[in-house]
């Protein structure tokens, strides 16, 4: 009887009768004439490297009383233990290491499987452990502690899958994974003190980096805004130059034309301006000479209050701070010789 999941092979005076027999019921010689093997072919199998996931009977292996946590809940509550000579690895920068790790297959072919060697699981274990060297001679330590444990499990199952001493004996690899990866023993302690001061170091580079590029993007947009503000200005002042002489174009025309009527305009908007607070008469000059005189009251025009002020013509004008009185013509002194 073949079970679901199984593959039995028959052989008969030690020969292979009939292979990959399906689940279900068969007839064949029975002992000694006939054998049966029933191989439980989707069946997940792991082999260990580096380690003992059961405990073995017997004084034949000596390990070590070194061990490390639980790697898989397969494995039961039983603790596994390391073997030191056969997870000791030298890495690209000629460091030793300590990696353990596991590999799953299924049988592909379980002729080849039960017939091709003895013990199957030895040349996938030799296999595996040649391939995890040839790897791990070639990366530095750093990263396989960190980025590259990916990169290694790949590579390892890769050459696991190409290798034709594992395609012999009827052997189909599935994955590889990397279960303990640290320093020796005797040194664990120091290299976790380097490891925590690389994390520290690359935590400090990082905030400074941080820092940096914000100080940077500050400065440039503090210079941006200067930039801005600076541009807005030109284009205000020149644009104020523009109108102030678009608007002085045509005074100059009309100066040109009649050039006593906008002199005696200006005159007449200077006054307004400079005396705009102060009732004020304006008249043309009676003197030969043309001009306008300029009467300042304090009241109203015409009105008996105080007496309007006449500036003549060229006399520079004094209005006293407190407004009380009239203003008051500052006579011009005469030219020095």
């Amino acid at each position: 009887m073949v079970g679901p999941g199984e593959e039995g092979l028959s052989r008969t005076f030690g020969r292979a009768a009939a292979t990959r027999l399906a689940p279900g019921l068969h007839v064949h010689w029975p002992p000694p004439i006939g054998r049966v093997d029933v191989i439980a072919k989707d069946a997940v199998r792991t082999v260990e490297l580096g380690y003992l996931g059961l405990p073995e009977p017997g004084p034949a292996v000596a390990v070590a009383p070194r061990s490390f946590p639980r790697v898989l809940p397969s494995f039961g509550g039983q603790r596994t233990s390391r073997i030191p000579e056969g997870s000791d690895f030298l890495a690209g920068d000629e460091t030793v290491v300590a990696v353990t790790g596991v590999v799953q297959y299924q049988v592909a072919d379980s002729a080849l499987y039960q017939l091709g060697v003895d013990h199957p699981e030895s040349v996938v274990r030799a296999v595996a452990r040649s391939a995890l060297v040839a790897v791990i001679a070639r990366t530095p330590i750093d990263a396989l502690y960190a980025s590259a444990r990916g990169e290694v499990e790949a590579r390892v199952l890769q050459q696991l899958r190409g290798s034709a001493t594992v395609a012999a004996i009827g052997v189909r690899p599935m994955s590889f994974n990397l279960l303990y990866v640290h320093a020796p023993d005797d040194v664990h302690a120091a290299f976790r003190d380097v490891a925590s001061a690389a994390e520290d170091k690359t935590t400090i580079r990082n905030k400074a980096l941080v820092e940096a590029e914000g100080s940077v993007r500050l400065a440039r947009g503090e210079a941006a805004r200067l930039v801005a503000e600076a541009d807005a200005y030109r284009v205000q002042q020149a644009e104020r130059a523009r109108g102030n002489a678009a608007a002085f174009v045509p005074l100059a025309l009309e100066d040109r034309r009649a050039s006593a009527v906008t002199r005696d305009r200006l005159y007449l908007e200077a006054m307004e301006r400079v005396l705009g607070r102060l009732p004020k008469l304006i008249k043309p000059s009676p003197r030969k000479a043309p001009g306008l005189e300029l009467w300042v009251t304090p009241g109203d025009v015409g009105g008996v209050r105080a007496p309007a002020v006449g500036i003549p013509p060229g006399s520079e004008v004094e209005i006293p701070e407190d407004d009380e009185g009239p203003p008051r013509a500052r006579p011009t002194p005469p030219p020095r010789p």
